[in-house]
């Protein structure tokens, strides 16, 4: 069943909220929204992936049997991980990891510590992680990008193949949550910047792309931030379903 712009905007909105709770809850846990783009190039690997089965990795027994007792105490719950097996389908980052593998992506145990707490068997994600390379271990968690990839659109794909690799030298920049964002370039997205002239006193505010998390979704799904070859301009380059995305989601402020 294909998803609707409006049932991925509730997926975005609920991973917000849980950001926005978190955020209340434990302060070792805050994690700040980002472009998949940004996630991308600041993760060790970038995979797709099916999981098999996932099982809870406990500290050693030393840490666990306490004066010939069982303890589980709060350090060895925080110490605690969960393990997912998956077997890989495709290979967008990490060089050391293969199509067709069978691995273990790890999280911790505790959901406010991060952890992701289920993820449903047979189902394929998109997962961004780190790697430790003494360990041996990848890792991700909540302040990772993990999605179904169901609902990944075919300009994330782009990104994914090559265009977010090509463009990782470019600046996404958060706003609208400590600062406020620039007026200029939120209305110059919605051009084809390809052919549009850029006009502007303040050539800083062309060096970077701003992305609105409470306002951008359709950025989030349809737009990658690259450097114009021309004008050496930081633009968002849109897919043609941009337009239909803002119209989804924000009825009446696109001209039909």
């Amino acid at each position: 069943m294909e998803l609707t712009w409006c049932s991925k905007w509730s997926t975005f909105t609920g991973c917000v909220l849980i950001w926005t709770c978190l955020l209340k809850i434990a302060q070792s846990c805050t994690c700040l929204p980002k472009h998949p783009q940004q996630h991308y190039c600041e993760s060790d690997y970038a995979i797709r992936a099916t999981v098999i089965d996932s099982h809870v990795v406990w500290p050693s027994a030393d840490h666990i049997v306490r004066n010939g007792a069982v303890s589980l105490s709060s350090d060895v719950i925080h110490s605690a991980e969960r393990a997912y097996k998956v077997i890989v389908s495709q290979v967008y980052k990490g060089d050391d990891i293969h199509r067709n593998q069978v691995m273990y992506l790890y999280t911790p145990y505790q959901e406010i510590l991060c952890g992701i707490g289920h993820l449903d068997k047979g189902m394929q994600f998109l997962f961004m992680g780190s790697f430790d390379k003494m360990l041996g271990k990848h890792s991700f968690n909540l302040c990772n990008y993990h999605h179904k990839w169901s609902e990944v659109t075919p300009k994330q794909v782009e990104g994914l193949r090559h265009a977010y690799k090509n463009n990782c030298h470019v600046k996404i920049v958060t706003c609208g949550i400590d600062a406020s964002c620039s007026n200029e370039q939120v209305e110059l997205i919605s051009v084809p910047l390809e052919t549009t002239t850029w006009h502007s006193k303040d050539t800083e505010q062309h060096s970077v792309c701003q992305w609105d998390p409470w306002k951008g979704t359709c950025q989030l799904y349809e737009a990658i931030c690259k450097k114009h070859h021309h004008t050496g301009h930081v633009y968002w380059d849109l897919s043609p379903d941009y337009e239909l995305c803002q119209a989804s989601l924000y009825p009446g402020v696109i001209d039909s």
